[in-house]
């Protein structure tokens, strides 16, 4: 799924992005140039970072 169309970030491309420490949007504006071009996908790039949180949450309760 594309998270940033204009700059060809998919959730894929996000989630390694994080992986490498990019953790925030303002990070992934930076690295990445998430958001720089029209910005509409902001809400969506927030909304993939903390499930990622989430995600790595539950990992970490699990072990």
């Amino acid at each position: 799924m594309w998270v940033c169309l204009c700059e060809q970030i998919n959730d894929e491309a996000l989630a390694n992005s994080y992986a490498q420490g990019l953790k925030t949007v303002k990070q992934l504006k930076q690295a990445k140039q998430l958001g720089s071009t029209c910005g509409k996908c902001i809400r969506l790039a927030k909304q993939k970072l903390a499930q990622l949180d989430s995600s790595i949450i539950q990992v970490s309760l699990l072990t």
